[in-house]
């Protein structure tokens, strides 16, 4: 469903009755899709990035992509008889030819790693992963999470199309659309049922999809 489809199914749900003009529509819909997209680090929603580290005054950087939203764990073992050696979430940016994985450590924690190579922070403040010592070899790649573009009339959310029906569901039961449409009232329950089904179908397919 493209944005145009979806409004014309959100009118059907509401009677066709909206007052809204369409750019008011389309902004729920995409607020919508904002917290569906923000429920869970979807495997839809994970991208690799690469590229080659700036060395600035002695201070190696990566400037984050234009759409991050999160780093996800990169370095755990697929096969579950295989354990990590320490308790620190395994998010690494990966180095050079061998892929040497650089351990991310908290903001607050970076004083501590300061001198040690193999470590870096996240710095959201300037939207950059700041290496903690200069690595001998300058390119990168790690996984992240992805923020989508608002859709369009044109275009269509990124998730599998099977699921998109739920987002004018859930549209119709936003709390807005309640107080203005009685029939979004007198169905709310419905949608929200229809919805949240939905939705659960996703996390299941969602999850199917890895493999440990």
């Amino acid at each position: 469903m493209n944005g145009q489809q979806i409004l014309d199914t959100f009118h059907l749900y509401t009677g066709d009755m909206s007052e809204m003009s369409t750019t008011d529509e389309l902004s729920l819909a995409n607020n919508i899709l904002q917290d569906v997209y923000a429920e869970r680090p979807w495997e839809f929603l994970k991208k690799s990035a690469t590229g080659t580290i700036t060395v600035t005054a002695g201070v190696a950087s990566i400037t984050l992509p234009s759409d991050f939203a999160s780093l996800i764990e990169n370095a755990e073992k697929t096969d579950n008889t295989q354990t990590i050696d320490n308790n620190a979430t395994p998010k690494v940016v990966y180095v050079g030819t061998n892929y040497t994985p650089y351990q991310i450590v908290n903001w607050s924690d970076r004083r501590q790693f300061r001198t040690s190579s193999g470590y870096a922070y996240l710095d959201l403040a300037n939207s950059k992963i700041v290496f903690t010592t200069v690595p001998p070899e300058l390119t990168y790649e790690f996984d992240y999470i992805y923020n989508p573009a608002d859709i369009t009339l044109s275009t269509s959310p990124v998730m599998p199309s099977r699921f998109h029906q739920m987002i004018p569901q859930l549209m119709a039961v936003d709390s807005v659309i309640i107080e203005l449409f009685d029939r979004a009232h007198s169905y709310a329950k419905e949608n929200a049922a229809g919805a949240e089904d939905m939705l659960s179908k996703m996390r299941l397919w969602n999850a199917n999809l890895i493999a440990n």
